[in-house]
């Protein structure tokens, strides 16, 4: 019916057309060179039309797939430097650390203290623990860097506040005169400000702890970065389970649930089937506090000062252990309820009070049995513990178990806010 009109209307317009061009010519055929201009600039601004709702409509089909897909990439490259400062137009790096991920696993890693040329300030020396003599033998820049772009290569590139590396990278390769380019970033800071809007805090330490990955950051490059991959995977989970609609994880307790599932469970089994567990030590007498498959590994704090124990013991070394129910002894969390870690008879330490909060209540007054393994840091050699404790519950106010013994009444009062007590 409409095509019919339409035919209509266009045999009525040639008729006039042709009247009006018998009687006047001259001024018919100025009428229609103006049609067929405004023909043509209508036929042009249709195709651009098109060719704009073409445009719009890619990009709409680009932005379908999921947010895992758009967002996280199974294979990349996590990288973090520790630098004299904070300008990259002034001052220098001083380490690379960066992990290859392949199918979401670490593969391999790159790790290199670089010698700037220039001494230290006490502020880095006293953040990242790197001192002018472990500098002084090292190579330069112009040594480093080449290595680490070749050990790079192509692979998209993950870091937390990634535009602070990237800057020191680019001005680095800039003055050595090595060309440098990435093509794709990925920036965790970014992606939990996206996920988390309703959070004040995105640092990496933040993040850490909110996820419950760890209670600090050591601000060494290589640990840095493996620590931003453990929160680039943490936040994947959640994003797949926001796009699942399943419920979204708010509590304490929730957000640690979502990171067992994901983490403990995984990590446990290719850990478990491709290392030798079996303790070097005799069992202690005690109950066992669970099974080991279903525990999680938790640092036990005050490494430093028990480095000769653990280096007799050497990387990898598993052992029984005994937890109990004690008090921070020193420092300024004295007489804060904790868990303190006993390796044959001597204390190996004992947990901070933010994971202590978190597996308080599975350790009985009497103190039970465990296992523990060694670790060592491959930049700094220095080793710690990490302890087999069921999975954490929810966090829980540690003050109403100050008064449960006497000889923590006189500190009880005085002793600080720490993490588990804030809100």
């Amino acid at each position: 019916m409409k095509n019919g009109r339409g035919m209509f209307w266009r045999v009525i317009a040639g008729i006039i057309v042709i009247v009006l061009f018998l009687a006047y010519p001259a001024v018919s055929l100025v009428l229609i060179v103006v049609f067929l201009i405004l023909a043509c600039l209508g036929s042009s601004e249709t195709s651009k039309n098109h060719a704009s709702d073409s445009r719009v409509e890619q990009r709409a089909n680009q932005s379908t797939p999921t947010y895992q897909k758009t967002m996280l990439p199974d294979d990349y490259v996590v990288v973090d430097t520790e630098t004299t400062g904070l300008d990259s137009a002034t001052d220098r790096i001083i380490e690379i650390g960066a992990v290859r991920v392949r199918s979401r696993q670490v593969v391999d890693h790159f790790s290199a203290l670089v010698n700037p040329a220039r001494a230290l300030t006490p502020y880095i020396i006293a953040l990242t623990g790197i001192t002018d003599e472990m500098l002084a033998s090292q190579y330069d820049i112009s040594r480093v860097l080449p290595d680490f772009f070749r050990w790079l290569g192509n692979d998209p590139v993950v870091g937390h506040n990634i535009k602070f590396d990237i800057s020191f990278l680019s001005a680095e390769a800039k003055r050595v005169g090595v060309h440098y380019y990435v093509a794709t970033c990925f920036d965790t800071m970014q992606i939990s400000r996206s996920l988390f809007p309703a959070e004040r805090h995105h640092r990496l330490e933040d993040l850490i702890r909110r996820f419950g990955i760890a209670d600090v950051e050591e601000h060494r490059a290589l640990s840095d970065a493996l620590q931003t991959y453990q929160c680039l995977e943490w936040m994947r989970v959640y994003a797949s389970s926001k796009s699942a609609k399943s419920p979204a994880p708010q509590s304490e307790g929730q957000i640690h649930r979502v990171r067992q599932d994901h983490f403990r469970k995984r990590a446990r089994k290719q850990y478990m089937e491709s290392h030798d567990c079996f303790p070097y030590n005799v069992r202690p007498e005690g109950n066992l506090i669970a099974r080991i498959e279903e525990c999680e590994g938790v640092d036990v704090s005050r490494r430093g000062d028990h480095q000769e124990l653990f280096a007799s013991f050497g990387q990898g070394a598993w052992m029984w252990v005994v937890v109990t129910r004690s008090y921070v002894d020193k420092g300024k969390y004295v007489g804060c309820p904790t868990i303190e870690v006993w390796l044959d008879g001597e204390s190996a330490g004992y947990l901070t009070p933010l994971q202590a909060s978190r597996h308080y209540l599975h350790v009985p007054e009497k103190g039970v049995v465990t296992q523990a393994h060694i670790r060592q840091d491959r930049v700094s050699g220095r080793y710690w513990m990490r302890v087999e404790l069921p999975p954490a519950h929810q966090q829980i106010d540690l003050h109403p178990y100050l008064r449960l013994s006497n000889k923590v009444d006189s500190v009880a009062s005085t002793f600080p806010p720490y993490p588990p007590c804030q809100s």
